[in-house]
C-alpha cells in the first residue's frame, strides 16, 4: 500500500470524492507511486492524528507540464472494465483535454487546475515550481509530474 500526504485545504474535497487525482513529483527508486488496482491511503497533511482516506488507484499517467499548460500526457494506464473504470476514464479525459494541441487545451488546463483546488493554471504552475524543488525538471521549463487517480474505497 502506498500512502500520500494531501494538502489540508484539499482534505474535505478528497474525502467527499470531488477531487479524484493529484499531480506529484516523480519518486525515487526506494519509494514508488501506486500501481493500478492498489489500495492507497491519503493522509491530510501527512498527519497521523487526522482520519486518513482509503482509496484505490484507478488511473496513472506521466504528465509534462509548463507555464502554458499540459505539454504531453504519456504512459496512460487505467483500471480495466468494472468498478472504477469510468472514474479512470473521466480523470484521464480531463487531463488529455488540457494537452497542448487539443482544441480546448486552455479551458482544459483551467479545468485541471480547478480540479486540484487552484484558481487557475498559473497558480498551479507556481505551486509546482515551489514544491518540486528541481525534482522532475526537464530542459525548457518543463516539469514531469506523475498523475495518480483514485476512487474512494467502499
Amino acid at each position: 500500500m502506498v500512502a500520500y500526504a494531501i494538502p489540508r485545504d484539499r482534505a474535505q474535497a478528497i474525502a467527499e470524492g470531488t477531487q479524484r487525482f493529484m499531480l506529484m513529483s516523480p519518486r525515487g527508486t526506494a519509494a514508488r507511486h501506486a500501481r493500478i488496482g492498489e489500495p492507497i491511503t491519503l493522509r491530510p497533511g501527512g498527519a497521523e492524528v487526522e482520519k486518513p482516506v482509503a482509496a484505490v488507484c484507478v488511473a496513472r499517467a506521466t504528465v509534462h507540464i509548463a507555464a502554458t499548460g499540459v505539454r504531453r500526457v504519456l504512459h496512460e494506464f487505467r483500471l480495466g472494465m468494472g468498478q472504477g473504470s469510468s472514474d479512470a476514464s473521466l480523470i484521464l479525459a480531463k487531463v488529455i483535454a488540457a494537452e497542448q494541441g487539443h482544441p480546448d487545451a486552455t479551458a482544459g488546463a483551467q479545468a485541471v487546475a480547478e480540479s486540484l483546488g487552484f484558481a487557475d493554471w498559473s497558480e498551479l504552475w507556481r505551486a509546482t515550481i515551489r514544491d518540486a524543488r528541481g525534482r522532475g525538471e526537464l530542459p525548457g521549463g518543463v516539469y514531469v509530474r506523475e498523475l495518480v487517480g483514485w476512487r474512494l474505497a467502499t
